[in-house]
């Protein structure tokens, strides 16, 4: 008798557990899939293939094939978006003025079960442009945003206006967009739309959500992480592009540790070593120039860390490190024209074949 007691606990016990196996099924308690095989095509507005075009997903890249085709074997813990480096036959693709186009987040390219990116072909080559760096907007508040949308953006769509008659126009702000307020986001992306150039940005300290830390220092498969505002508004925080005989390189140089007991935001400036070589193999080693260089657009307070990274960069890809200027939007407290104090610089961004730009 005692036996088929013991026998009976045991069957109830066992029933117990794939029951609560069942639930835990249904919920999600076991791991979901997290690697996926993303695929689609770059094509042109009449459908055609691209081939050779650099696609990567911030981890690993791939070159498209005759038809166009990719495909990339992505981790969604640690890869959020896959982009392109447009060639440059093709026009920078943009919206509103703004770079996009080029990139899309991982989760849409799974739900829509692959993505086409499609390019606009030149009617000729821009081997001659011009290169506006803008630094530090740090707009904080509404006051900040009417000035920097009255004052700085009316006189850069004047520059970008007398200019472009000549050339074709690419601009890019070199970090700190806004001063740790990401609700901010939408009414700058508004000010520097359909400004005579297609703008690019870069990320900076103050463009971090101050609550997070960055992907890389956040646990593993984390919802929330400091870039997350500024990748849904801009896209990925490393990308690249080519424009006549330059290739231009954009990456995330801070390791964003988010604020610490009520003190300054904590971060150390550097690329990480896998990032680097990302940036060598896929960015830089995929462009054939003969006599490339690499240039760095320096921002306001930038370590002497950074600068090491950017000579890694120009170590494993083969470059020649060269310096170039940022235009800085205000002094001593005062915004200046633009187009008075900074119209020689901009001519001197102009860049020359074979050069490679790189914003830091």
């Amino acid at each position: 008798m005692a036996n088929k007691n013991v026998s009976q606990e045991r069957m109830k016990a066992k029933t117990l557990f794939l029951l609560l196996l069942a639930m835990a099924l249904m919920s999600g308690g076991v791991a979901r899939q997290r690697v996926f095989s993303v695929s689609g095509r770059v094509i042109d507005t009449s459908g055609e293939g691209v081939e050779g075009v650099v696609v990567n997903n911030g981890r690993q890249f791939t070159l498209t094939d005759r038809d166009g085709r990719w495909s990339l074997l992505t981790d969604t813990l640690v890869s959020k978006y896959i982009s392109i480096s447009t060639p440059a036959d093709f026009c920078l693709p943009a919206a509103d003025g703004i770079a996009a186009g080029f990139y899309v987040s991982v989760g849409e390219a799974i739900a829509q079960k692959g993505h086409d990116f499609v390019l606009r072909r030149r009617t000729h080559k821009a081997d001659d442009f011009y290169y506006v760096a803008i630094s530090d907007p740090q707009v904080r508040n509404e006051s900040d945003l009417r000035r920097w949308r009255e004052e700085t953006m009316a006189d850069v769509r004047r520059v970008a206006d007398s200019l472009g008659g000549e050339r074709e126009v690419v601009g890019v702000t070199l970090g700190d967009l806004v001063f740790d307020d990401m609700a901010l986001y939408a009414p700058y992306a508004q000010s520097v739309s359909n400004s005579g150039m297609t703008m690019f940005s870069c990320i900076g300290n103050h463009d971090f959500d101050r609550r997070w830390k960055d992907l890389d220092s956040m646990r593993l498969g984390t919802p929330v992480y400091a870039e997350k505002e500024y990748n849904e508004r801009f896209g990925p925080t490393d990308y690249s592009f080519n424009i006549g005989k330059a290739h231009v390189v954009t990456m995330k140089n801070i390791n964003y540790l988010g604020k610490i007991r009520g003190a300054d935001d904590r971060r150390a400036v550097g690329v990480a070593g896998q990032r680097l070589e990302l940036c060598a193999a896929g960015f830089v080693g995929a462009a054939e120039y003969s006599r490339a260089r690499l240039g760095q657009c320096q921002q306001r307070g930038y370590h002497e860390r950074g600068g090491q990274a950017c000579g890694g960069v120009a170590r494993l890809s083969g470059t020649r490190l060269l310096r170039a200027y940022a235009l800085f939007p205000e002094r001593r407290g005062e915004r200046t024209p633009l187009s008075t104090q900074h119209r020689g610089r901009l001519r001197g961004l102009v860049a020359r074949k074979g050069e490679l730009l790189w914003c830091a």
